[in-house]
């Protein structure tokens, strides 16, 4: 069963990843459609979550499945890609066992945190975008 609040996370994390984004080349899908950034977006969701006093757990894949969806350019449905790659590297535990992808898990987390707080706009995945 959803939490109570989840919409608004859901709408809280499309939010960010958009002002993250803005309006994202098609050269850069290939890039945005790796692990490091998905694992920015689990964090970030995760951060959003934890600050609006949503326990992380089931929901929080249903979060970051519409939020991605919502909040990145639909062209070549890069949201729906990259909350697919994000799903599968929660569900096989990546996330937490990758010292890489853990770094870039609480990255993002910390951005979540902040862009709730004060909304603060969040970068990081701008900068996997555009460095890698």
């Amino acid at each position: 069963m959803p939490h109570e609040n989840s919409d608004e996370a859901i709408e809280t994390v499309a939010d960010g990843l958009r002002l993250q984004v803005g309006d994202l080349p098609g050269d850069y899908a290939p890039v945005l459609l790796k692990a490091k950034p998905a694992a920015y977006v689990v964090g970030f969701t995760a951060g959003v979550s934890r600050a609006l006093d949503i326990p992380v757990g089931n929901h929080t894949i249903r979060t970051l499945e519409r939020g991605t969806r919502q909040g990145l350019p639909r062209e070549g449905d890069l949201g729906q890609r990259l909350a697919d790659i994000a799903t599968g590297i929660i569900l096989d535990g990546s996330v937490t066992s990758e010292a890489p992808l853990n770094e870039m898990r609480e990255k993002g987390e910390a951005e979540g945190r902040a862009f709730v707080e004060d909304r603060t706009p969040p970068s990081l995945l701008k900068d996997l975008i555009f460095e890698e």
